[in-house]
Parts: C-alpha cells; sequence; structure tokens
C-alpha cells in the first residue's frame, strides 16, 4: 500500500510540474508586448540560471543583516 500511495504522490508532483512548466512557456508566447518585453530584458541582463551554491547566497527579502523597521518599533 505504501509503494502505491508513493507512486502515486510521484505521479502527481511530475503532473504539476509539467502543468507549472506549460503555464510559463505560454506566457512567453501568449503575446502580451508588455510582458515579452519584460523577459527579453531579464534575459539580456541574466545570461544563465544561478547555481545552487550561487543561491545560496541570495537574500530574497532583501540584504542581509538588514533589520524589519516594523519589527524594531514593536
Amino acid at each position: 500500500m505504501k509503494d502505491h500511495k508513493k507512486k502515486k504522490k510521484k505521479e502527481v508532483k511530475k503532473m504539476m510540474d509539467k502543468k507549472l512548466k506549460t503555464m510559463f512557456d505560454y506566457q512567453r508566447f501568449s503575446g502580451n508586448k508588455m510582458l515579452e518585453s519584460m523577459l527579453r530584458d531579464a534575459e539580456s541582463r541574466y545570461p544563465r540560471a544561478l547555481s545552487d551554491d550561487e543561491l545560496d547566497l541570495v537574500a530574497a527579502a532583501g540584504k542581509p543583516g538588514e533589520k524589519d523597521p516594523d519589527k524594531e518599533n514593536n
């Protein structure tokens, strides 16, 4: 029974990954001029994907070590 659940979970994940990829690929060709312009701009500035080591250095919520002003006031 466990193997069946694992297999089903893996199939669902694969299906969701495929759907997400299709949705993002669709945006590239949907004819939205503004979106196409933004994609071209981003691709010209970032010619390659970041490696896993580089991603570890990314601070998605701001600058490393920067304090949240809302938390300082409380």
